[in-house]
């Protein structure tokens, strides 16, 4: 699972260069770019899923792990998913 985590960590990262494409606030009033970033790790993590023939998940438990702010958000996140991803869920 560490290297699950690993490649999530390394595409959250990549899409973190785009965060200015994507101005502004969602319906809730969080940055844009937020839903972005949920949208990318949804298809990252349902891909896996579905390797295992698992069901996919929902953009609401790839953000249950989200710690927004905190210093280790990335790798947090990044975890989380690969706990989603192999049938692990919270």
């Amino acid at each position: 699972m560490k290297e699950l985590a690993s490649r999530f960590y390394e595409v959250l990262w990549t899409v973190t260069a785009d965060r200015d494409k994507h101005p502004g606030t969602d319906e809730h009033d969080n940055p844009a770019w937020v839903k972005h970033e949920r949208a990318v790790m949804l298809a990252e993590v349902n891909k896996e899923r579905a390797k295992r023939a698992l069901e996919p998940v929902t953009v609401a438990e790839i953000a249950r792990g989200e710690a927004v702010g905190h210093p280790t958000y990335g790798r947090a996140l990044a975890e989380h998913c690969a706990r989603l991803a192999v049938g692990k869920e919270a």
